[in-house]
């Protein structure tokens, strides 16, 4: 039987890239660690290799979190995947390659939602191709397609118009066009929401009118949960694992 998560309702922790500032982040080990922590989702970005093959890495380039250099984007799958993933965030842990976005699908499916941020440019075929995979692994009903770009938001929702999509933004700016789409999260950076602290109840009142949800990202520590928890958001996207409690 498929598991099914309504999102856009109630309080929920995704962990940014699996919760990033303590696992090797945007890996399997890291989604399955957070998961098994008691993460409501992962948080996970996708791109794109020079053979189209849609893959869990953030950087434009594999310098900083793997063993290799250069571009995602000039990097076949072969190449790619014979870097390790997991040993520059410490010596103990195993050598893991970066994860097929498929990988991540089937790790996270039927345990919580899948969030893809999508990283680099994206064609309208190359979305299609993405949601057909979604589709393909019985996980639409558990993943959302988050970018700040609202044209591939549009696209994402004409290849499938059932799947979730997220805005991301650095100030709460008009939600209007995200919230035209319906079946949509506003996920807004943590200090532009504290930084407006006057409009937002307003703000979170048209996004709860319209069947949406305020998120915040990227949460460091439990210190900024208070003043965000009261102006309304509900979804947490954190780099640690945060005590719940505090959450509701």
């Amino acid at each position: 039987m498929r598991a099914s998560f309504p999102p856009l309702s109630g309080v929920r922790e995704y962990a940014h890239r699996g919760f990033g500032a303590v696992y090797p982040e945007n890996t399997l080990v890291a989604a399955d660690s957070a998961l098994a922590h008691g993460a409501d989702g992962i948080e996970a970005d996708v791109q794109l290799t020079s053979d189209g093959v849609p893959v869990i890495i953030h950087d434009a380039t594999v310098d900083r979190t793997t063993n290799g250099t250069g571009s995602v984007q000039a990097l076949t799958l072969t190449q790619l995947r014979a870097l390790d993933a997991c040993s520059k965030k410490g010596a103990q842990w195993t050598p893991c390659q970066v994860p097929l976005a498929e990988e991540m699908i089937e790790k996270v499916k039927g345990r919580g939602l899948l969030i893809l941020d999508l990283k680099g440019p994206w064609s309208t075929a190359q979305l299609a191709k993405l949601m057909a995979m979604v589709r393909s692994h019985g996980a639409l009903d558990q993943t959302m397609v988050t970018s700040f770009e609202m044209s591939y938001l549009t696209r994402v929702r004409q290849a499938d118009p059932r799947v979730m999509v997220g805005w991301l933004r650095g100030s709460p700016t008009d939600p209007a066009p995200v919230l035209s789409l319906g079946n949509a999260a506003v996920i807004v950076e943590e200090s532009a929401i504290r930084n407006n602290a006057s409009t937002m109840t307003g703000f979170d009142s048209v996004l709860v009118a319209r069947g949406s949800v305020l998120g915040a990202f990227t949460l460091k520590g439990p210190s900024q949960v208070g003043v965000l928890k009261s102006l309304g958001v509900r979804w947490w996207i954190s780099d640690i694992p945060l005590d719940k409690s505090l959450l509701f």
